[in-house]
């Protein structure tokens, strides 16, 4: 345990508040949480602000989540544009195309389940 003291003193915490130490003891797992799931500030315009605020009050949910919830799908229309504009530059490519047509039908052939296309 002595070791661990020392350590501490060589290495302190980021943070060290009242409520860390529990009889004593330094609250590593307290400390630790607080490093892991430190919050960063992002300004926002304040019509964007008042958009979120109207979203979470409307689908009861804090500000947090509403904004984690509009990153996402955000994230997820930027994956798709992405993987459109892919595919738009595979069919430009004629050559490139018509080798992903013919590995389709390869694949469509392994299907040998005996049932009719659907």
């Amino acid at each position: 345990m002595e070791t661990f003291w020392r350590h501490l003193d060589a290495n302190p915490p980021l943070v060290m508040r009242r409520g860390e130490f529990n009889n004593g003891a330094l609250d590593v797992g307290n400390i630790a949480y607080k490093i892991v799931h430190m919050a960063e500030t992002v300004r926002i315009d304040p019509s964007a602000h008042v958009a979120l605020t109207e979203i979470a009050t409307a689908k009861h949910i804090s500000l947090t989540e509403a904004l984690s919830r509009a990153v996402e799908r955000y994230r997820r229309e930027v994956f798709l544009e992405d993987v459109s504009a892919d595919f738009a530059a595979l069919r430009a490519n004629h050559g490139a195309w018509n080798e992903e047509m013919a590995e389709r039908d390869a694949w469509d052939a392994t299907d040998t389940d005996g049932l009719a296309d659907e």
